[in-house]
């Protein structure tokens, strides 16, 4: 399950606690979330958090008029930081690094391309707007919390390079404030692995130009297109395949990018790995074939895709 999948998931099972507007306010909000909701695809993460009562807490800043102005639904500002102390003192440290900033049109950007004109990212940066949005989401982002802490895991890691994706909307009601959570690499990864599982198209264009090595194993055994079936950033996955990203690279015990994307729901990642020469019949490291696990994740469309492509019983 991607990042953001499974956050969204927290949130709605713990229950979503944003400030009320007024009475007087209160018609007016419900009618711009229920235009939001409306808005939205029906297979959006967004919409389905909004339906099961999360939201933004409506408060309209100038720099979301701004985006707005220049066309940008969804602003994604990813910084990278390093920690000691099994990450102690995080909120303290100086060294955060603003590792890319991306802009797209749509809410639901993970199956989205970032606005890529140079001339249009260059008037996003002349007008001031990017340095605007970077200081508006550090502040968000030394507020963050982790998803798995470095001090419970075995071993304990005493220092290592952190992670957090900001969202920043146009619009004050989409609950993108939800997801403050801090991530770490594991050791031995490479950036472009990094980038893949942030769904960051931008920067893993970036290195594969630069040279990458697109098939490079982690310590387990991952490549970077297990990492992205496993965040579920179709756009990623494309473009490690056409670059020559090894379909059926498994890791070290069993399991591969088809068995990632099956166990994660990802339907269209499914579908891409299918087309591209996924083995059907892959297995994840405990042994069940990926049919096995569409079937227990009740998923039906996944399955239907792996029958079609030869996937046995």
């Amino acid at each position: 399950m991607s990042l953001l999948a499974t956050i969204s998931l927290l949130v709605l099972t713990v229950g979503v606690q944003i400030p009320k507007p007024n009475a007087e306010g209160q018609a007016s909000a419900d009618d711009r979330i229920r235009e939001l909701i409306a808005s939205l695809p029906p297979g959006s993460i967004w919409r389905n958090m909004m339906e099961h009562g999360a939201k933004g807490d409506g408060i309209r800043q100038p720099w979301m008029d701004e985006m707005r102005d220049r066309g940008i639904r969804l602003a994604v500002l990813t910084f990278e930081f390093d920690w000691a102390h099994g990450g102690e003192g995080l909120k303290n440290l100086s060294n955060w690094r603003l590792v890319s900033a991306n802009y797209f049109t749509e809410y639901d950007y993970r199956s989205s391309q970032p606005i890529a004109d140079p001339r249009r990212l260059a008037a996003i940066r002349a007008s001031g707007l990017e340095r605007t949005l970077e200081s508006v989401a550090l502040v968000r982002a030394k507020t963050g919390f982790w998803v798995e802490d470095p001090w419970h895991q075995h071993p304990p890691r005493p220092t290592g390079t952190g992670f957090i994706p900001v969202l920043l909307a146009d619009n004050p009601w989409l609950p993108v404030q939800m997801f403050p959570w801090f991530g770490q690499y594991e050791p031995g990864t490479t950036p472009l692995m990094h980038a893949a599982m942030l769904g960051d198209i931008a920067r893993v264009m970036e290195l594969l130009a630069r040279g990458a090595r697109v098939n490079a194993t982690s310590l387990d055994g991952s490549t970077a297109l297990i990492y992205a079936a496993t965040s579920g950033s179709p756009v990623c996955v494309r473009a490690l395949l056409e670059a020559g990203a090894d379909v059926n690279a498994s890791m070290k015990g069993g399991g591969n990018a088809l068995t990632a994307a099956v166990v994660a729901d990802h339907v269209d990642v499914v579908r891409l790995l299918l087309k591209a020469g996924a083995d059907p019949n892959s297995r994840n490291p405990e042994g069940q074939s990926a049919l096995q696990i569409a079937t227990n994740n009740s998923n039906a469309e996944i399955a239907k895709l792996l029958r079609q492509a030869g996937a046995r019983e």
